[in-house]
């Protein structure tokens, strides 16, 4: 990923993502550009209903995981080792996995 990206575009719907629930009983979620996004989530299914929430909110936080990134390679893009030899901070490559996965390895480093 480069260190100059100040905003970057995503072939995703656009956030913020929101659940909507049917009178008929079927949940979407919908973007920013009120789309469906995903659709039929059954919320009476605890663990589907946490799906749901967490992928409403996928937008939001792929969006700081991009800003801890940049924060990350202008201000502490290493950690010392106790060999004594600087690497990419682990907490950096972390952070680059998850926006890579979420990008379908879209600026993978």
């Amino acid at each position: 990923m480069g260190t100059d990206r100040e905003m970057t575009t995503h072939k995703h719907t656009p956030g913020p993502w929101r659940i909507t629930e049917t009178h008929h009983g079927q949940t979407f979620i919908y973007g920013a550009e009120n789309l469906p996004v995903l659709a039929d989530v059954n919320r009476r299914i605890p663990a589907h209903a946490a799906n749901a929430s967490l992928a409403a909110a996928a937008p939001e936080l792929l969006e700081a995981l991009e800003t801890v990134e940049r924060w990350f390679v202008q201000h502490s893009p290493s950690a010392p080792c106790i060999d004594g030899i600087e690497r990419i901070h682990p907490m950096l490559e972390m952070v680059r996995a998850a926006i890579a996965k979420a990008t379908g390895g879209e600026g993978a480093a």
